[in-house]
C-alpha cells in the first residue's frame, strides 16, 4: 500500500530552490495523488513527483509547490491563485478520466469519473494575463489505469502562450507500471530531458520508454512555433520531420523546403516510385525506431483476379508499427486548397504535403495511420486467400510514412 504524505498547501507554497540567476522565475507546480478512496490506489505517482522535483530542484531560477494526496477542491483552489511572469512547468500523477471529451485530473477523494480538475481549466489558469509572455509546459503522467486517447480537438488553446503537453502514452494504448522499481517507465525516461525543450525532446523520451516497456509510446501535443528555418537537402528534412512527428497539430510550423529539394523528391516520384517506397535508409534516417529488416515491397492490383482478397479497414488513426518505408507520391495537379478540402471530407491523405513553395503541411502525424499506399501489401496470402489469415502479411498504410509533393508528377 503506498504511503500517504502530508499536504503541502498553495498558500504556504514551500521553496525547493531558488538559485542565483538572471531572468524570471520559473514557477514549478507538482501534484502526486497514490492514496485514493474510492478508486484503487497507485503505487508510484508521489515518487514520481519527487523524482521531478529533486531534478527540478537543480535548475536555477525556480520556485517550486507540491501537493500530494491532493483532494479535488484543494487542486481546485491551487488553480485560483494569480501567476506572476516567468514561464510554468505542471506535472500531475494519478488518476485521470474523461468527462464531455475533457481530461480530469482526478483528486484522492473522487468518487467517479466526473469529479477532478478539468484540462481546460488548467490551460485557462496557465494562459498568460494582458502584457505578459509565458510559455507553459504540462507533463500528465496520469491514465495509469486506463486508455489514453489524447486531447480532442474541442480542447481549444488559448489564444495566447506557448503549451507544450506531453503524456505518457499513445492513442489506443494504456501507460503501463513496472512491478517492481521506484519510478514508472514514463518518468524515467522523462527525467534526464527536463530543463530541456520537452517538445523537441519528446521523440528521445519516446523511444527511451518504449525500448524500456516495449507498449508505452509517450508523445506530445502542442501549439508552439520555433523560428522559421530553411531546408537545403534532404537529409535536413528528415532531421525537421524527425524532430516534429510527435506533434498532433496539422502542419510542422515554419519551415521552407528549398526548390532542389522539392526537384530531387518530384525526380524520385516520377521515376523511382518503388524504389523510393522500399528505401530502409530513407525511413531510419526519419523515425526513430528499431527497423525490421525490409521486406521485398509487392503493390498490389486491387482489380486483379482476386479482388476480394484485399480486405483493410480504411482508419485513419490506427497506429503505425516499425515504419521501415516512405511512401512517395503527388497531388495529381489538385490545388492546395482542393487537397485540404479532400481531407477533411474523406481523411484520406498522406502524411505531410509539400508544397511548390517548399513549406510542409502535417495532416497525420507520423506516428499513426494515413491511407496513402491503398491497398498495397506484403507478404504470403493465407489458405484461403484472405490476407487476414495469416499473420505475416502487412499493409502498407500501417508501416510506412506518406510524403506528397504538389504537382501532376
Amino acid at each position: 500500500m503506498a504511503s500517504v504524505l502530508n499536504v503541502v498547501t498553495y498558500a504556504a507554497p514551500p521553496l525547493i530552490s531558488l538559485k542565483p540567476a538572471y531572468g524570471p522565475v520559473k514557477h514549478v507546480f507538482l501534484i502526486g495523488n497514490c492514496g485514493y478512496t474510492h478508486l484503487p490506489m497507485l503505487r508510484l505517482p508521489i515518487k514520481d513527483i519527487e523524482a521531478i522535483e529533486e531534478k527540478m530542484g537543480e535548475l536555477a531560477r525556480v520556485e517550486i509547490s507540491k501537493l500530494t494526496d491532493a483532494t479535488r477542491d484543494e487542486m481546485a483552489a491551487l488553480l485560483k491563485n494569480p501567476l506572476g511572469a516567468g514561464d510554468v512547468f505542471f506535472a500531475f500523477a494519478g488518476h485521470m478520466a474523461w468527462c464531455d471529451g475533457d481530461p480530469l485530473l482526478l483528486g484522492v477523494d473522487a468518487v467517479g469519473d466526473t469529479e477532478g480538475v478539468s484540462l481546460s481549466q488548467l490551460l485557462g489558469w496557465l494562459a498568460p494575463t494582458y502584457g505578459q509572455k509565458r510559455r507553459a509546459d504540462i507533463v500528465l503522467a496520469g491514465c495509469l489505469t486506463q486508455t489514453s486517447t489524447g486531447i480532442p480537438p474541442e480542447i481549444k488553446y488559448p489564444r495566447k502562450g506557448g503549451f507544450v503537453i506531453l503524456f505518457p502514452s499513445g492513442f489506443g494504448q494504456v501507460a503501463l507500471e513496472p512491478e517492481h522499481g521506484e519510478k514508472s517507465f514514463f518518468v524515467q525516461g522523462l527525467l534526464p530531458h527536463l530543463g530541456k525543450d520537452l517538445f523537441y525532446a519528446a521523440p528521445t523520451i519516446a523511444a527511451a520508454v518504449t525500448k524500456q516497456c516495449g507498449r508505452q509510446t509517450p508523445w506530445v501535443q502542442s501549439n508552439t512555433r520555433s523560428p522559421e528555418k530553411e531546408v537545403s537537402s534532404l537529409d535536413d528534412l528528415r532531421t525537421e520531420l524527425r524532430k516534429v512527428h510527435m506533434s498532433s497539430a496539422c502542419d510542422t510550423g515554419p519551415l521552407r523546403v528549398q526548390s532542389k529539394v522539392f526537384d530531387e523528391l518530384l525526380n524520385n516520384e516520377r521515376h523511382a516510385v518503388k524504389e523510393a517506397i522500399s528505401k530502409k535508409q530513407e525511413a531510419e534516417a526519419l523515425i526513430s525506431h528499431n527497423f525490421p529488416n525490409t521486406p521485398q515491397l509487392c503493390i498490389t492490383d486491387p482489380y486483379a483476379d482476386q479482388p476480394t482478397r484485399i480486405r483493410i479497414d480504411k482508419i485513419s488513426n490506427q497506429q503505425v508499427m516499425e515504419p521501415s518505408m516512405l511512401v512517395i507520391s503527388h497531388t495529381a495537379g489538385l490545388d492546395l486548397s482542393d487537397v485540404i478540402y479532400e481531407f477533411r471530407q474523406s481523411g484520406i491523405i498522406q502524411h505531410v504535403v509539400i508544397t511548390r513553395k517548399g513549406e510542409l503541411l502535417q495532416f497525420v502525424r507520423l506516428l499513426e495511420r494515413a491511407w496513402h499506399a491503398g491497398v498495397a501489401f506484403w507478404g504470403p496470402l493465407g489458405a484461403a486467400g484472405d490476407i487476414r489469415e495469416h499473420k505475416k502479411v502487412h499493409d502498407v498504410n500501417s508501416h510506412s510514412i506518406g510524403i506528397s509533393l504538389e504537382g501532376d508528377g
